[in-house]
């Protein structure tokens, strides 16, 4: 399961590529320059229960970390 980013500005996301399709998304926007906001996730029937979910979170994290900011759910 591959987790990759998108950046477009203060409205981003997180998703999941699986046979070169985007199969989950979450998408934040940031808050100033310390925080982001989680605000929407999807993700298609052949990643269901397959804790596509949790990844894409988890690499929200790691990126918070990373980045030294806050994640206001």
């Amino acid at each position: 399961m591959e987790i990759l980013r998108k950046v477009n500005g203060n409205k981003s996301e997180f998703y999941i590529l699986e046979n070169k399709i985007e199969e989950a998304m979450m998408s934040y926007t940031w808050v100033g320059r310390d925080n982001i906001i989680i605000d929407h996730t999807e993700v298609n029937e052949p990643l269901k229960g397959k804790n596509g979910s949790k990844q894409m979170v988890l690499k929200a994290v790691e990126f918070a970390r990373e980045k030294g900011i806050k994640i206001i759910p």
